[in-house]
């Protein structure tokens, strides 16, 4: 459910777009995996397992969505 969830995460794609047949051998549809992340946003889950390793690797991890373009100029100056 974890790997559906976050493919749609990461793709962007539409809920009913979801390819469920590819994350599950038995049949789920994609209104399971809604309910499940919807489910997991409203308790709070989805925020405790995000801050953990954010929190706890907050050092070597660049969140920032500029950083690729930062690291770009900081080679230019070289």
């Amino acid at each position: 459910m974890v790997s559906a969830i976050l493919y749609r995460l990461k793709t962007g794609c539409q809920w009913r777009e979801l390819p469920v047949k590819h994350f599950f051998k038995v049949k789920y549809g994609w209104q399971s995996v809604y309910y499940h992340y919807r489910k997991w946003s409203m308790d709070g889950s989805w925020e405790k397992v995000w801050n953990k390793p954010v929190h706890k690797y907050a050092g070597s991890l660049e969140l920032s969505c500029t950083a690729p373009i930062h690291r770009l100029k900081e080679e230019a100056n070289r």
